[in-house]
């Protein structure tokens, strides 16, 4: 069966919106104890974004605004090279 997270719209990701935005509230607050999934924060086109990282093995690496919307996957997939859609660079804080 195809993984429909490395194929469809930028839309369709791993994770609804608003898990996303929970995780965060959650790394902005600075709450203790473990993420639902493993979440960066970084700088894409000048602006914050969140870098969630797949659970497993040739699925995108999601990038989301503030408000848990996809916005492009710049790492992962079977090449490892994203899904072609970011436009910029991604920086580490």
């Amino acid at each position: 069966m195809e993984d429909r997270a490395d194929t469809d719209d930028v839309g369709f990701t791993a994770y609804p919106a608003e898990v996303v935005q929970r995780e965060i509230l959650r790394l902005e607050s600075g709450a203790r104890g473990s993420p639902a999934f493993p979440i960066q924060r970084v700088r894409y086109m000048g602006k914050v974004a969140y870098l969630v990282t797949a659970p497993c093995c040739d699925r995108f690496n999601y990038l989301y605004d503030a408000s848990g919307q996809a916005l492009c996957a710049p790492t992962g997939g079977f090449a490892g090279h994203g899904d072609g859609r970011c436009q910029g660079q991604v920086q580490a804080f």
